[in-house]
């Protein structure tokens, strides 16, 4: 597990409150280290959000990571698990930012799925990581068309913030 996803992943399942591991699968510990790995590389342990929210975005990235093919190679399975983790970030903020307009979430929600659809095909696709979610977060907020185009002013936007407050 370490050589497919960093140092320390089985560290990071075992100490760092993941749920117990679904028997002894190696599909399930793939999933779990993926997971582990994604949430460690993209900071979320050390952003400021809720440990509650963290925990259930994670157990609901396992679960789909867990859905992939066996033969899935790891970098596949990091890469849906970040990916996961930023629609749902997204999806969980534009729920509440547009809880009374439901046709516009409606609309927003669809734009998020398909801007994630385009993003493997982005020079974004090997550095998912917070600002992608706070770029897209930011876009789709916005009035601004809701393409890959503009989602590279809204990521950049938001690395520069998080560089501000570092």
């Amino acid at each position: 597990m370490g050589k497919e996803y960093g140092s320390g992943t089985v560290d990071n399942i075992q100490l760092r409150g993941h749920a117990p591991l679904r028997g002894y699968q190696v599909e399930a510990m793939q999933a779990h280290a993926a997971v582990a790995a994604a949430v460690d590389q993209m900071g979320l342990q050390q952003s400021n959000a809720d440990r509650d929210f963290i925990d259930r975005v994670s157990k609901m990235a396992r679960d789909h990571v867990y859905q992939l093919p066996p033969e899935a190679m790891a970098g596949r399975r990091l890469y849906e698990a970040k990916l996961f983790i930023i629609r749902t970030i997204v999806d969980d903020g534009l729920s509440f930012h547009f809880r009374h307009q439901p046709e516009t979430l409606k609309k927003k929600l669809s734009e998020l799925n398909s801007l994630c659809g385009s993003l493997q095909y982005s020079p974004f696709a090997k550095s998912l990581d917070l600002t992608v979610a706070a770029g897209l977060s930011s876009l789709l907020k916005s009035d601004e068309n809701p393409v890959i185009h503009q989602l590279e002013t809204h990521i950049a936007m938001a690395r520069q913030r998080r560089g501000e407050r570092a």
